[in-house]
C-alpha cells in the first residue's frame, strides 16, 4: 500500500499543470536505537534496537495567484518506515469540492515483560498445560507454574482510513461527507474471577484478545449566507467485536464452598468481552444575525444508542443454571436529546454578553428483568427472590449561564458570570443535584510592558436527600430484602453526589522589558470542600506553580525555560464492618487516608539559526550553505504518597511511596546544502524510572488468592540517532 501511496504521488507531480506551483519533498535516512525497550516505543513503535528507516514524503501543487486557476492536489506520508505511519492525499478545486483520504497506523505498547500460564494466547479460549497441579484454591499450591510461565505482552494496534469530500452547491449550500473506519487489534489485560462471594473468590488475570473494528459516518447539508447559517446532519457510529466472551480453565483448586466442578481440571469461567453497539443521531443547527450586535445559535440533535448483542448463558457449566435467561438478549435503547442555545450581544460599545441555555438528556429505555445469576461460575442458581433487577440508567443535565465582559479605560477588562446547572439521575442515591457557579476576572494591559491577570469562581453544590441503599433496593425483587438493608456503609457518600463547596483562583503575570526578554508566572488554586460530616472523600486541594522565559539574543538566537509545579492533596475517611451488626456502629473502625501528590516539570532549550559553516567533508561539493542547531532538555518526576490511620480495632500502615522521573535529551543540526537540499542529524535520550509497589516485586503467585502476570514498573534508558537526507524540487 506504500508503494501504491507513493507511486501515485509521483504521478501526481508529473501531471502539474502549467500555471500551477508545483512543491516536492522527499526525505530518506536511517535511525538506530541502541537498546530494546517497549515503552521507549509506546506510541512510535520503535520497541527494538537496531536499524529503522525514515522516510517522508510531499508532493503539492498549487496554482499561481494570478492564473485563474483553482485546482490543487497535495499527498504527502510521514514516518513510512514506523509502525506509526501516516500517509494523505488530497485534490480539490478552490470554492467548489475538495476530496481527502487519510491513512494512519498507531501502536500502544504497555508491557512485555508479563507471564502467564494459559495456552491460547490472542484467542478466545485458554487452556491450563498438561501436567498442572493445583491441589488447593491458592497459588502456593501451583507447583508447575514457574515451569509453564510463557512470555506475554500487552499491546494494541490502531489502523484508521478515513474518506473526507465537501461539494458547494451554488453559492451558499455545501454537502460534507466523512467515512472513517479504525480496526484495533493486539492484546490486553482482563481479570477473571471464580467464586461465590468475597471470601471465596479466586482470580487470575487474563490475556484478553483485542478484535474491534468502528465504521463512523458523517453527512451534513449547510447553508451559509451573509447573516446566517442553517443545516442538518447525521452521524452513525457501528462498533463490532470479533470476540464476543473469553472463556478460561480455572488453575486453582478446590476450595470447600465451591460446587463440585468448579475447580481444577473440569471447571472454566467465562466472560463477556464488548458488545456490538450502534449509535445514530439527526442534527440540526443554525445561526442567525438578529441584529447588528446580537448574533443566536442553535443546537439540536436527537440520537439513539442500541445494543442487542446475545447473551451469554448464566454459566458456562449449564447444571449451575437449571433456569434459563428471561430473554435473549438485552434489547438495550437508550434515546439522547440535546438542545444548545447562545445569544452573544453587545447592548453597549464597551460590554459583551453571551447567554446559554443547555439541555442534555439521556433516557434508557432498556427492559428490565429479574435475572437468577450464577455467582463466579461456582454457585448455584440463585432462588426467585434472590434474583437481581439490571438498572437502566438515564441522566438528564440542563444548564444555564450568562457572562458578560466589560472594557474599562486603559487596556483593562473586567468579566463577570453565572452559571446553573441541574442533574437528575435514575436509581441514584441521589435523585436530584443543583450546583449554583460564580465567577469574575480582571485583566490589564495598563502598563507597556506588564500584564497581569486575576480570575476566581466560587460552586456550590446542593442535593436532595442522600439514600444510600436506594442503588441496592433498586436492583432486588420487591420485598425479598429489608428496608433498610445496604451494602456500602449508611455514612458514606459518594464524592460526585455529595454536597460540596469548591473555590478557584488563578493568577497570571507577564513581564516584557524590551524587545529580548520575557518572563510569565502563573499560580492556580483550588479547593473542595464536603460539608456533610460523613464518610468518602472530605476535601481535596491542587496547588499548581508555573514560571517560563524567554531570551531573543538576536534573530538567529534563541533561548526558553519553563519549571511547573503541581501539589495535590486530599483526605479521605471510611469504616471497616463486617456482617456482625456491631461492628457498622463502632468508631475503633473507622480509617483515614491522607494522600500527598507531587508533581515537577522542567526545561531549556536553545535554537541558532543561519550560523555559518563550512564542513571540510563537504569542500569537493562546494557546499557552503547554513546551519540550524537546535538542544533541548526537559525533566519530570513525580511522587506520591499514601498515609493511612485507623482506629484501634485496625492495624494499618502507610503505603510505599509511587515515584516517577522522565528525563529527555534532544539534539538536532540541520546543514543547508542549498536552497532545495539539506541534511538532518537528530539525537534523542530519554530515561525513565518509576517505582510501584504493586508491581515491583510482585511474582505471579506472590498473592494467594490472585493469580497475576508479574509485571514490573516500567524503567528504560535509551538512544536514538537520525541521519536524512531532505531534497525539494
Amino acid at each position: 500500500m506504500k508503494r501504491c501511496w507513493l507511486g501515485g504521488g509521483l504521478l501526481l507531480a508529473g501531471l502539474a499543470h502549467a500555471d500551477s506551483v508545483v512543491e516536492r519533498e522527499l526525505e530518506l535516512g536511517f535511525g538506530y536505537v541502541d537498546e530494546s525497550s517497549f515503552r521507549y516505543g509506546k506510541y512510535t513503535g520503535l520497541v527494538d534496537d537496531g536499524l529503522e528507516v525514515i522516510a517522508n514524503f510531499r508532493f503539492s501543487s498549487r496554482p499561481v495567484w494570478d492564473s485563474g486557476e483553482t485546482g490543487h492536489w497535495r499527498v504527502e506520508g510521514e514516518r513510512l518506515g514506523f509502525d506509526s505511519r501516516r500517509i494523505e492525499a488530497e485534490i480539490g478545486t478552490q470554492g467548489r469540492q475538495r476530496l481527502r483520504v487519510d491513512f494512519q497506523e498507531t501502536p500502544r505498547n504497555l508491557f512485555n515483560d508479563g507471564r502467564t500460564p494459559f495456552l491460547g494466547v490472542g484467542s478466545d479460549r485458554l487452556l491450563l498445560p498438561a501436567g498442572w497441579e493445583a491441589a488447593d484454591a491458592s497459588t502456593a499450591s501451583m507447583t508447575a507454574l514457574n515451569d509453564n510461565l510463557l512470555d506475554f505482552s500487552q499491546r494494541t494496534r490502531r489502523r484508521e482510513g478515513s474518506l473526507d469530500y465537501r461539494l458547494h452547491v451554488g453559492g451558499h449550500w455545501r454537502l460534507d461527507t466523512n467515512l472513517r473506519r479504525q480496526i484495533k487489534d493486539g492484546r490486553q489485560e482482563l481479570a477473571g474471577t471464580i467464586g461465590t462471594n468475597g471470601g471465596n473468590s479466586r482470580a487470575a488475570l487474563l490475556p484478553a484478545p483485542v478484535n474491534f473494528e468502528t465504521d463512523t459516518f458523517d453527512f451534513s447539508l449547510t447553508r451559509e449566507g451573509r447573516d446566517h447559517l442553517f443545516g442538518i446532519a447525521w452521524h452513525g457510529s457501528f462498533f463490532r467485536n470479533d470476540d464476543q466472551d473469553l472463556t478460561w480453565q480455572n488453575p486453582f483448586g478446590p476450595q470447600p464452598q465451591w460446587q463440585m466442578g468448579a475447580a481444577f481440571p473440569d471447571g472454566f469461567g467465562q466472560l463477556a468481552l464488548l458488545p456490538d453497539n450502534d449509535f445514530q443521531q439527526l442534527r440540526l443547527f443554525g445561526q442567525l444575525a438578529l441584529t447588528a450586535t446580537t448574533r443566536a445559535s442553535l443546537d439540536l440533535a436527537r440520537g439513539r444508542m442500541r445494543q442487542d448483542e446475545q447473551f451469554l448463558p448464566y454459566s458456562v457449566d449449564p447444571g449451575l443454571a437449571p433456569v434459563p435467561l428471561p430473554r435473549q438478549d438485552l434489547n438495550a435503547k437508550v434515546d439522547t436529546t440535546l438542545a444548545h442555545l447562545r445569544v452573544s450581544s453587545r447592548p453597549l460599545p464597551r460590554l459583551n454578553v453571551v447567554g446559554r441555555i443547555r439541555h442534555e438528556e439521556r433516557d434508557n429505555k432498556t427492559p428490565q428483568e429479574v435475572y437468577r445469576f450464577v455467582s463466579g461460575d461456582a454457585g448455584l442458581q440463585a432462588a426467585p427472590e434472590a434474583g437481581r433487577i439490571n438498572r437502566p440508567y438515564s441522566l438528564t443535565r440542563r444548564e444555564l449561564s450568562i457572562d458578560a465582559a466589560y472594557r474599562l479605560p486603559q487596556r483593562t477588562r473586567l468579566t463577570a458570570g453565572y452559571e446553573n446547572r441541574l442533574r437528575q439521575r435514575d436509581f441514584s442515591e441521589v435523585n436530584s443535584a443543583r450546583e449554583h457557579v460564580f465567577r469574575a476576572g480582571l485583566s490589564t494591559h495598563r502598563f507597556e510592558s506588564v500584564s497581569l491577570g486575576l480570575d476566581a469562581s466560587h460552586e456550590r453544590r446542593d442535593t436532595n436527600r442522600y439514600v444510600g441503599n436506594r442503588p441496592l433496593l433498586a436492583t432486588r425483587v420487591p420485598g425479598s430484602v429489608d428496608p433498610e438493608a445496604f451494602e456500602n456503609h449508611p455514612n458514606l457518600r459518594r464524592y460526585y453526589l455529595a454536597d460540596r463547596d469548591r473555590d478557584r483562583v488563578q493568577v497570571r503575570a507577564d513581564l516584557h522589558p524590551d524587545d529580548h526578554w520575557h518572563l510569565g508566572a502563573a499560580f492556580a488554586w483550588s479547593r473542595d470542600d464536603y460539608r456533610e460530616d460523613a464518610f468518602g472523600l472530605n476535601e481535596s486541594e491542587l496547588r499548581s506553580w508555573m514560571l517560563d522565559g524567554g531570551y531573543v539574543l538576536s534573530e538567529d538566537v534563541r533561548l526558553s525555560a519553563f519549571y511547573h509545579h503541581d501539589r495535590y492533596s486530599s483526605e479521605q475517611s471510611a469504616r471497616s464492618f463486617t456482617a456482625a451488626p456491631p461492628t457498622v456502629n463502632d468508631p475503633n473502625r473507622n480509617w483515614f487516608v491522607d494522600t500527598r501528590d507531587t508533581h515537577e516539570t522542567w526545561g531549556l532549550s536553545l535554537d541558532l539559526e543561519g550560523v555559518e559553516a563550512r564542513l571540510d567533508w563537504l569542500r569537493a561539493l562546494r557546499a557552503d550553505g547554513e546551519l540550524e542547531l537546535r538542544f533541548a532538555y526537559t525533566d519530570s518526576r513525580s511522587r506520591g504518597r499514601v498515609d493511612v490511620t485507623a482506629g484501634p480495632a485496625l492495624a494499618a500502615e502507610d503505603l510505599p511511596p509511587l515515584t516517577t522521573r522522565f528525563q529527555i535529551l534532544s539534539a538536532e543540526a540541520r546543514y543547508r546544502l542549498s536552497t532545495a537540499s539539506e541534511v538532518r542529524f537528530a539525537y534523542e535520550h530519554e530515561r525513565y524510572r518509576s517505582r510501584d509497589f504493586a508491581l515491583d516485586g510482585v511474582a505471579p503467585d506472590t498473592v494467594s488468592q490472585v493469580l497475576l502476570f508479574g509485571e514490573a514498573s516500567p524503567r528504560y534508558r535509551a538512544n536514538w540517532f537520525t541521519l536524512s537526507y531532505l531534497h525539494r524540487f
